[in-house]
């Protein structure tokens, strides 16, 4: 069985051994973070297992590197990973502005409490991006690269990697759920999803294979889209989606064309 097939196995064994028994039984509101999160790390988890015990000691240090040292990541890179997603929303936002869609508001309650915003961006930075990148960009991603085109290897961690959030939609109280499942709702947030995996290795080879500026960039994007306030049920945040998830598509498109799909790079 190959290192990648491991990692993958790993990841989703780790992670589904907390949200599956959750998605059957619905923990309490004291279990809800504690389960959600620890399932969440799966990915890093195993990054950092299959590194250790597969790499050779200099392929340790260097994943730390990647994980800490922001000074290998170009300043206009820094910009795209830290813009790009707000960019995104504002353009996506805009378009539906021109078709009518009205403007989703921001959580007032959090943006304008210290202490609670502290607290949101702090179970931004564990719940999302420290407890996936490690090991989707960290791990797996260079593996893929080395045995298909950048393109490819972004589809398939993709594919991967939505798969992966399967039992949150049938756990209560996580943004997945409140998609449904299935739906249209899921069907766009999986292209989604796959559309970032691309976007993600654009960035992730233009930063010398920094880790750091694929945690930021997951984090931004997570909080960005957690500060709207948008009912997930309503006919806005359906066509939002669509919006976004197009726009996503249309910059994928321009990324491929080009930097070429060979190496996105």
């Amino acid at each position: 069985m190959s290192q990648l097939v491991k990692f993958f196995l790993f990841t989703l064994g780790f992670s589904w051994l907390f949200w599956i028994p959750a998605a059957i039984w619905q923990p309490s509101e004291t279990l809800f973070i504690p389960v959600i999160l620890l399932g969440a790390f799966g990915p890093t988890f195993t990054g950092i297992f299959m590194t250790y015990k597969y790499g050779l000691p200099e392929e340790r240090v260097e994943f730390w590197r990647r994980a800490w040292d922001p000074r290998r990541v170009p300043v206009l890179c820094w910009a795209v990973a830290v813009l790009f997603v707000p960019t995104t929303i504002l353009v996506s936002v805009f378009i539906g502005r021109l078709m009518g869609i009205s403007t989703p508001g921001l959580n007032e309650e959090i943006l304008f409490n210290p202490l609670m915003l502290t607290g949101f961006f702090a179970l931004q930075l564990l719940g999302g991006p420290l407890a996936e990148e490690l090991g989707w960009r960290g791990y797996a991603l260079d593996r893929l690269q080395g045995q298909y085109s950048a393109l490819s290897a972004s589809l398939i961690l993709g594919v991967v990697w939505g798969c992966w959030h399967l039992p949150l939609f049938f756990i209560e109280g996580t943004s997945q759920a409140d998609k449904g499942f299935p739906s249209l709702l899921f069907a766009i947030w999986f292209v989604d999803i796959v559309a970032s995996s691309v976007i993600y290795t654009w960035i992730y080879n233009h930063t010398n294979k920094s880790i750091l500026a694929a945690v930021i960039l997951h984090l931004v994007g997570n909080a960005c889209l957690d500060l709207l306030v948008i009912n997930a049920e309503s006919e806005m945040a359906m066509q939002g989606l669509y919006i976004l998830t197009g726009v996503n598509l249309a910059l994928v498109a321009a990324i491929v064309a080009i930097w070429g799909g060979k190496t996105l790079s």
